[in-house]
């Protein structure tokens, strides 16, 4: 058992997004913005379509961009916490 996790992660088979998970309450939200996305399309023009999806889209990725970022920041945040914690105290 000894770095079992670092073996899992080293073999690939930890997958962040993976490990997210689905409550009854994001599977309503997501209901929710799905169906507020149907009624805008129906009552926009075709160009104006074409605007939402350019919306969407780029919401979507600009909130992947963030995600990924804390995420890398997560780790860099944690490893020097480490750092200080495994690294002698001078002061003391």
């Amino acid at each position: 058992m000894n770095n079992e996790f670092l073996k899992q992660l080293y073999w690939g088979r930890v997958i962040p997004w993976e490990l997210q998970q689905t409550t009854p309450e994001l599977t309503e939200l997501n209901g929710s913005i799905d169906t507020d996305i149907n009624y805008l399309k129906a009552k926009l023009s075709d160009a104006d379509k074409e605007v939402l999806e350019r919306l969407i889209s780029n919401f979507s990725t600009l909130e992947s961009e963030q995600i990924c970022r804390g995420y890398i920041n997560g780790f860099k945040h944690g490893l020097r916490m480490m750092m200080e914690i495994l690294s002698p105290d001078k002061s003391l």
